[in-house]
């Protein structure tokens, strides 16, 4: 009983659906007025965290294969054929379904919830097998969630949402710069044609550096059109201006560690970020 729900929750992928979630409620709390309506909040967090997971059952049958042959990957459930994909499929069904709770607190965030799902689960899972530019496409389906939370929170595509929405697109190339160069030779073996294997790693190391100094530009933007509060700035600026280095560094150094480094601290920081936003 314990071994199938644990495949069944490993299928989900539990870290990356509460990382959205985290920035799901980050863009919720940017934009809210206070009291924060705490009804609308729990709908949110729900539908999109059904929505995440449902997508990321979907990714996991396209990717069974591929994980296969990996070894960061190959330990998932279907990659080690402990459920099938028509058992995966189905219950992402059921997530799906539940997903619609999100309606509760607003159709446009389902909405944008949707899109981000078609995104992830189509032109980036199917694509990234074809093209190195598929991780572009899927880097707009991880900046969703702070669209959702905005909608949820009954605010239209304002300034702040943009900037919250551009800076987690910036993030995410740059957060999976890093793991396609530290994992370099595991995507060769399935064969996965990443950005540093079609365009080279100095290209990419350039890439992620420009994606990394866009973040750190971002973020110091930030409170500059909402409120992110007093204790953004002291927390936030430090933690860019250290990934931006790491960038930088990254530039002239091709050493595993550096993208090691770099890959820990983006997500050193974008925990902060969330975290500082909605504990303000």
């Amino acid at each position: 009983m314990w071994s199938t729900f644990r495949s069944y929750l490993l299928l989900m992928k539990p870290r990356i659906v509460m990382g959205n979630l985290l920035t799901g409620a980050a863009g919720f709390y940017l934009v809210s007025p206070r009291p924060i309506d705490r009804l609308l909040l729990m709908w949110m967090l729900l539908g999109l965290g059904a929505m995440i997971a449902a997508a990321a059952i979907c990714n996991n049958v396209i990717d069974q294969e591929a994980d296969q042959k990996m070894e960061r990957t190959s330990r998932r459930p279907l990659a080690q054929n402990v459920l099938s994909s028509k058992a995966a499929l189905l219950f992402a069904l059921v997530l799906f379904l539940l997903s619609f709770l999100l309606c509760k607190a607003s159709y446009a965030a389902w909405l944008a919830a949707f899109v981000g799902f078609l995104i992830y689960v189509f032109p980036y899972s199917f694509g990234k097998y074809k093209t190195p530019y598929a991780t572009h496409v899927g880097s707009i389906a991880g900046a969703m969630p702070p669209l959702v939370g905005s909608f949820a929170a009954g605010k239209a595509f304002d300034l702040p949402t943009l900037v919250l929405f551009l800076l987690l697109l910036s993030w995410q190339m740059a957060h999976f710069f890093s793991i396609a160069l530290y994992y370099f030779e595991d995507y060769a073996k399935a064969a996965i044609p990443t950005f540093p294997h079609s365009k080279g790693i100095p290209c990419t190391q350039k890439e992620r550096c420009c994606y990394t100094l866009v973040f750190a530009l971002l973020a110091l933007a930030l409170p500059f059109v909402a409120s992110a509060g007093l204790l953004y700035t002291p927390v936030i600026a430090p933690l860019s201006a250290g990934w931006a280095f790491l960038g930088v560094v990254g530039l002239y150094s091709s050493a595993r560690l550096l993208h090691r480094l770099h890959f820990y601290h983006s997500l050193v920081l974008i925990l902060a970020l969330c975290l500082v936003i909605i504990l303000r």
